[in-house]
């Protein structure tokens, strides 16, 4: 694939982020907070339109395949916002240390499932082709 190798290694990186930003969540401690969610989303701004293009190449369908992904990840969002309201601490000060456990367990676990993704370029094997036509015609033209 071509963009395996980047999409591996960033969602690799997102998931050693996810894990030590549960560690550095301490009072005073605002610089951070701030560089770990910095990082946070430079690597998912990265991640995206990998993940895209990707979905595009293992699909036949560039825009079902997009349309899916935007869904899912607007669909996990909400679960997440829901799963993790819930593991917030009910006394004040309302402590999330449970929500970033589970956020960083679950970004470790998913990424774990990236290592062994691997699919069919169909969109790549369609254009190959329509090209390997267009030239097989401009030569029989010639």
């Amino acid at each position: 694939m071509i963009f395996t190798g980047t999409f591996i290694r960033s969602a690799l990186a997102n998931r050693v982020i996810f894990t030590c930003g549960q560690y550095i969540v301490k009072p005073n401690n605002i610089g951070a907070l701030f560089a770990v969610s910095a990082l946070i989303g430079v690597i998912s701004f990265l991640l995206l339109p990998v993940a895209l293009e990707m979905g595009c190449e293992l699909t036949r369908s560039a825009e079902t395949s997009s349309a899916i992904l935007w869904f899912s990840a607007n669909a996990f969002t909400i679960v997440f916002v829901l799963v993790e309201d819930a593991l917030r601490d009910p006394t004040p000060p309302y402590s999330m240390h449970r929500a970033l456990i589970f956020s960083g367990a679950t970004v470790a676990a998913v990424s774990i499932l990236v290592i062994k993704f691997t699919g069919h370029q169909r969109r790549r094997e369609m254009d190959a082709a329509k090209l390997a036509e267009a030239t097989e015609r401009r030569q029989e033209s010639a």
